[in-house]
C-alpha cells in the first residue's frame, strides 16, 4: 500500500514547495489513530490543516486547505462525500474545490474504503506511511513538532496516543519562555525553538500532562533528556559533575546550576515530585554539582 503514497502527485506553487497533501494525509492518519473513524468533517480540516500550513509550509498570502481536500482524490488516496444524494451528485460534478459549499453542507473526507480497512487493521502501516511522508517532505527538525501538533504516535512498542494539547498547555503554563534560560522566539505566530519536554518520558509511561512537562529551549531539552541536567525537589536546576564543555557551556548551563526555574503561571501547573524523582533516578548522570 505504501506504493500508492509514494506516487503522490506533489503540488508546486510558483516554484515553491506546497506540502498540502502530505500534511493532510498526516492529519488524517492522526485522526484515524485517535478515533478510528473513516471520515473527517471539512470544517475540522479547514481549521487544523490551515494551522499546519502556516506553521510548517512556506509563507503564503493565502492558505487553502480546500485544495488538497479536493485534489487528493486524483491520487486515489482520498474520498469526499456529503450527507444527501444531492450533495453526492454535486460533488461528483464539480471540477474545483468549493470551500463555502464544503463548510455549509458539512462535507466530509477520508481514506477510501480499501485503504481505510488496511490502516485500521495495521498500526505498522500508519507508521510506515507517516515516516515516509515526514522523511520525504520535511527536515528532521520538523518531525517531532508535526507529530506533537497533530497527536500522531509512531512508537511501535507503545499503543498510547499522544495528546496534542500537551504542547499547547505547556507553552501557556510557562508563558512561551524556556523554564531555565527564558529563551523565546516566534516566526509569524509560530513559536520556534521551544519544546514541551516530558519529565518522565512518554515512552516510560509518563503522561501527556502539564504536571509532567517543562517548557525548554531545544538546547536545554536535549541536555535534560540526555541527563546532563535535572531538576531537584526545590525546583532548582542541577548540573551533573560529569558534564563539562566550552565557555558557552559555562554561560548556558553552569551559570544556572542551583538556580530556581521560572515558575509556571499557576501552582496547579507545577511538576509533580514523583516525575522529578523519576528523572533524577532514571535519567540524570549524577552526582549533582555543588551550588
Amino acid at each position: 500500500m505504501i506504493k500508492k503514497f509514494k506516487k503522490l502527485n506533489q503540488a508546486v506553487h510558483k516554484g515553491k514547495r506546497a506540502p498540502h497533501k502530505p500534511l493532510l494525509i498526516l492529519l488524517a492518519l492522526a485522526k484515524l489513530q485517535q478515533s478510528e473513524k473513516q471520515y473527517i468533517p471539512y470544517e475540522i480540516i479547514d481549521h487544523e490543516l490551515r494551522d499546519l500550513l502556516i506553521d510548517f509550509g512556506p509563507l503564503r498570502k493565502r492558505y487553502q486547505p480546500d485544495l488538497p481536500f479536493f485534489h487528493l482524490q486524483n491520487d486515489e488516496l482520498w474520498k469526499i462525500k456529503g450527507h444527501t444524494p444531492e450533495d453526492q451528485n454535486y460533488i461528483k460534478n464539480i471540477s474545483r474545490p468549493e470551500r463555502k459549499y464544503f463548510l455549509e453542507n458539512n462535507i466530509m473526507g477520508g481514506f477510501p474504503d480499501s485503504i481505510y480497512s488496511e490502516l485500521i487493521k495495521n498500526q505498522d502501516k500508519i507508521n510506515t506511511i507517516a515516516e515516509y511522508l515526514l522523511n520525504t517532505h520535511f527536515p528532521e527538525s520538523y518531525h517531532e513538532d508535526i507529530l506533537s501538533t497533530i497527536g500522531l504516535n509512531l512508537d511501535k512498542k507503545e499503543n498510547r496516543r499522544r495528546d496534542p494539547k500537551f504542547r499547547a498547555d505547556t507553552l501557556v503554563a510557562y508563558e512561551y519562555k524556556c523554564a531555565i534560560c527564558g529563551f523565546s522566539s516566534f516566526l509569524n505566530r509560530k513559536n520556534v525553538g521551544l519544546d514541551a519536554a516530558h519529565i518522565k518520558w512518554f515512552q516510560a509511561g509518563g503522561p501527556d500532562d502539564v504536571n509532567n512537562g517543562l517548557l525548554l529551549c531545544v538546547l536545554h531539552h536535549k541536555l535534560f533528556d540526555m541527563g546532563l541536567i535535572t531538576i531537584d525537589d526545590s525546583f532548582n536546576l542541577r548540573v551533573s559533575e560529569k558534564a563539562h564543555g566550552t565557555d558557552f557551556f559555562d554561560s548556558m548551563v553552569l551559570k544556572f546550576n542551583g538556580q530556581r526555574l521560572r515558575n509556571p503561571i499557576r501552582k496547579s501547573y507545577y511538576p509533580k515530585n514523583e516525575y522529578l524523582d523519576w528523572h533524577v533516578s532514571e535519567v540524570f548522570h549524577g552526582p549533582m554539582r555543588e551550588k
